[in-house]
C-alpha cells in the first residue's frame, strides 16, 4: 500500500522455479511494475514475504538487501542506456558489482569481464553494433543491449518490463519488378550497408505482432484484397538527424485505404497507427557521408516516376545486421 492509501497488490502468492520464466499478463494499473520492484527490493511491501534462498527481503536491512540485489536484475522498458557510450560499454557496466571501488571509478574491466560482455551482445545479435554510440541505435537495438546488460551480469533472476515490445518487426509493402531491381541497384552502390540490411520498400506497420502469423496473413489479405498501384516519384531528404533520403510515394489513396483496412481488420489489434507520408528509404544516414553532395546529385537517377503495383507483403525482423523475413505474401 502506498502513503496516499493507494493498494496497487492485495493476497497475492505465488512461486517461481529455479529455470522456470513467468510472464504478467494484466490490464493497465493492476500492478505488473509494483510486483517485481518488491521481488527485487526496491519497493517494501507493506506485509508479506518476498523469499529467495529461504530468505525473506522484507526482513533484510539496506546494507543486506543491496547485497541480495546482486543476485536479481531488472530490465527496464525504457532501456536506461547510457546514450554516450557504445552498446559494448553499456553492457560491460553490467560486471561493475564484481569490481572494487578503484577499478569502477576508472571503468577498467579485464579481459574476462570484456568476453563476457561481447558474448551478451552476440546472444542478442548486436555484436556487429558493439561500438556503436547508444543514442545512435534504432528503436529495436536498443532493448537488444538493455537485454544484454543483465545476461553479462550473470544474476540468478532478471525480472523485465516488457523487455521485447519494441523490437524491430516491421510488416512492409515490398518494391519489386524492375523498378525495385533498379532502387536495390542504385542502393547496391550508394549505400551497400542498407541494402543488404532490407529490401527497397515502404512500411505499413513497426512493430507488428511477434505471434499469430496466420492471423497476420488475414488481417493482410483483408486489407490488400483488390489492386493496388501507387505511383513512385523524385528523390526527397528529411529534414532530420540523419537527413535520410527517400523515394515520394505518389497516388496513394488507394494505398492509404489500405492502411485504415489493416488497422481496422478485426484479426488482430495493430496499436500505434502511424500516418507517415509514404516513401521508400534509399539512404538512411546520409548526414555522416562525406560525399553528401555527389550523394545528392547521384540521388537525382531515381527520379523514376514509375508505377508501383504493390504485390508482395513482408513481414521482417532484425537478425544480427540485417532483416528476415519471417513470412512473405503475394496480394
Amino acid at each position: 500500500m502506498y502513503p496516499n492509501g493507494f493498494e496497487a497488490l492485495r493476497t497475492v502468492s505465488m512461486g517461481v522455479g529455479e529455470g522456470e520464466i513467468v510472464a504478467l499478463i494484466g490490464r493497465s494499473g493492476a500492478g505488473k511494475s509494483t510486483l517485481p520492484r518488491c521481488l527485487n527490493g526496491m519497493q517494501r511491501p507493506t506485509s508479506g514475504q518476498v523469499m529467495l534462498d529461504d530468505v525473506d527481503a522484507c526482513r533484510l536491512d539496506e546494507l543486506s538487501l543491496r547485497r541480495r540485489r546482486r543476485q536479481i536484475d531488472f530490465i527496464w522498458q525504457e532501456y536506461n542506456l547510457v546514450g554516450r557510450l557504445t552498446a559494448a560499454q553499456n553492457v560491460i557496466t553490467g560486471r561493475l558489482g564484481y569490481h572494487d571501488g578503484l577499478s569502477s571509478l576508472l571503468f577498467h574491466f579485464d579481459r574476462g569481464h570484456r568476453e563476457i560482455a561481447i558474448r551478451s551482445l552476440e546472444r542478442v545479435q548486436m555484436l556487429h553494433q558493439a561500438e556503436q554510440r547508444a543514442d545512435r541505435l534504432s528503436g529495436g537495438e536498443k532493448p537488444r543491449v538493455a537485454i544484454a546488460r543483465p545476461l553479462a551480469q550473470q544474476r540468478r533472476v532478471i525480472l523485465a518490463a516488457e523487455p521485447v515490445a519494441s523490437l524491430d518487426v516491421e510488416l512492409v509493402a515490398v518494391v519489386t519488378g524492375e523498378v525495385g531491381a533498379r532502387i536495390q541497384a542504385w542502393r547496391e552502390r550508394y549505400d551497400p550497408v542498407q541494402a543488404r540490411r532490407l529490401p527497397p520498400h515502404t512500411t505499413l506497420c513497426y512493430r507488428a505482432p511477434t505471434a499469430e502469423h496466420d492471423l497476420l496473413e488475414r488481417q493482410v489479405r483483408h486489407a490488400f484484397d483488390r489492386p493496388i498501384t501507387a505511383r513512385l516519384g523524385s528523390v526527397h531528404e528529411f529534414d532530420n538527424r540523419e537527413h535520410t533520403l527517400y523515394l515520394e510515394v505518389r497516388d496513394t489513396a488507394a494505398l492509404d485505404e489500405a492502411r485504415s483496412r489493416l488497422y481496422e481488420g478485426t484479426h488482430l489489434e495493430l496499436l500505434g497507427r502511424p500516418d507517415w507520408t509514404w516513401h521508400v528509404t534509399c539512404v538512411r544516414n546520409s548526414r555522416s557521408r562525406p560525399d553528401l553532395e555527389a550523394l545528392r546529385r547521384a540521388a537525382t537517377e531515381l527520379d523514376l516516376d514509375a508505377a508501383w503495383p504493390i504485390d508482395t507483403i513482408a513481414y521482417l525482423e532484425l537478425r544480427g545486421d540485417r532483416y528476415e523475413a519471417l513470412a512473405t505474401w503475394q496480394v
